[in-house]
């Protein structure tokens, strides 16, 4: 996936924008929608975020080989399960609603 969202990164004109000017409102605000095609979702997340969601849901499945810290942490296997399931709820919704869906392709 990583090489995937580098690419579409790259050929997305607006967030050529927002990177090269850091602070510039205009640029910001299409992070969010972009503006003039609020109906259309950024073709790089109609075709990231569903790899990563599945990708996650893998994820989940097999949680219990996880050894994020070599010790078999008590925080830190709950906290990624949290980050794993409200990433699986949230991200879909970026591209139902054309809502920072740019974001999602930059995380």
């Amino acid at each position: 996936v990583g090489p995937l969202s580098l690419v579409l990164i790259y050929n997305d004109e607006y967030l050529w924008g927002v990177f090269s000017c850091f602070g510039c409102t205009e640029n910001a605000q299409s992070l969010i929608r972009a503006p003039g095609d609020a109906d259309a979702v950024p073709a790089s997340a109609v075709w990231v975020v569903p790899i990563t969601v599945g990708y996650m849901i893998a994820d989940l499945i097999l949680y219990r080989t996880w050894d994020l810290a070599g010790k078999g942490s008590h925080i830190e296997v709950p906290l990624m399960i949290a980050h794993h399931t409200l990433s699986i709820i949230t991200w879909p919704h970026t591209i139902w609603y054309n809502f920072c869906a740019r974001y999602v392709l930059l995380l």
